[in-house]
């Protein structure tokens, strides 16, 4: 059951409803689910290819039996903002398409990020001992705060989920040069998140802040490898493989802000309180 995407799941369950006011015999038998369904709202329907031409909206309330609620009041609980959003397929980006019904809401979320990021690079500026590469590293966070800010300004022209008739416009080179650029846009993120700890190692070596900063680098590396493993044993998690990663760059950037700040506290106060300070032997 947790292979299945919720939004497919429902759609069977709206296929088995089509038909119960006639007893056409298709009512599915389950189990490791609890449903309730309203005969009385609009049945799927199916076009002659046997895609869903219109889809049901009979299935009211859906919850697996390990506690997790799928649909409620005859949404799943990932689409209150947005009809029809596949939280497990489908990635943030396309909450902020131009097809999207509200797109401010991301949009204003990748700004924000894009503001905190430069911050964490400026402070990062004031923090860093004047070493050789010590910029690099300032670069990178500088650079990723660009991309955000490009990615926000340049929306998807729609959602290019697995098997989408968006996904196949953009393999056709259907889509505007606003789409494209939203994709490169995304890969500069990546790219320069990526790139951040190996200049902080840099920048900062020898020294124990050093090795943390390389030991995260090759964590991260290796947590993209896992997820997109996965993502390509199977396409249609792709919107959670995202989420996983997004997670892993927020949480690297808010250590990353906070241990910027102690530094350029610290040599505010003095010299002798930086942690890469080392008074010289006297003589």
């Amino acid at each position: 059951m947790p292979d299945v995407p919720a939004q497919t799941l429902k759609e069977f369950l709206e296929r088995a409803l089509s038909g119960v006011e006639e007893r056409e015999g298709r009512f599915a038998q389950v189990a490791g689910l609890r449903y309730t369904f309203d005969p009385s709202q609009p049945a799927q329907e199916l076009a002659e290819d046997g895609t869903v031409a219109t889809p049901g909206q009979r299935v009211r309330e859906l919850a697996l039996n390990d506690g997790r609620v799928l649909v409620q009041n005859g949404r799943l609980v990932a689409q209150t903002l947005e009809p029809g959003y596949d939280i497990e397929g489908e990635q943030v980006s396309a909450l902020a398409a131009e097809t999207a019904d509200n797109p401010w809401i991301v949009t204003l979320g990748l700004l924000a990020w894009a503001a905190g990021t430069a911050a964490c690079g400026e402070t990062l500026r004031r923090a860093l001992p004047r070493r050789r590469l010590w910029w690099t590293a300032v670069a990178a966070l500088w650079v990723a705060a660009a991309g955000m800010g490009a990615a926000a300004a340049l929306p998807l022209d729609c959602s290019p989920a697995a098997g989408s008739q968006c996904l196949r416009r953009a393999e056709a080179g259907e889509l505007s040069w606003r789409h494209e650029g939203h994709g490169a846009a995304a890969g500069l993120i990546l790219l320069a998140v990526a790139l951040s700890p190996f200049a902080l190692w840099l920048a900062l070596r020898p020294g124990r802040g050093a090795r943390i900063a390389l030991a995260c680098g090759v964590v991260g590396l290796v947590a993209f490898q896992l997820v997109e493993g996965a993502v390509d044993l199977d396409p249609g998690d792709r919107g959670g493989g995202q989420r996983i990663l997004l997670l892993t760059t927020v949480l690297w950037l808010c250590a990353l802000a906070v241990l910027s700040w102690r530094a350029a506290r610290g040599r505010t106060r003095g010299p002798g309180s930086h942690p890469d300070y080392k008074p010289s032997s006297p003589g």
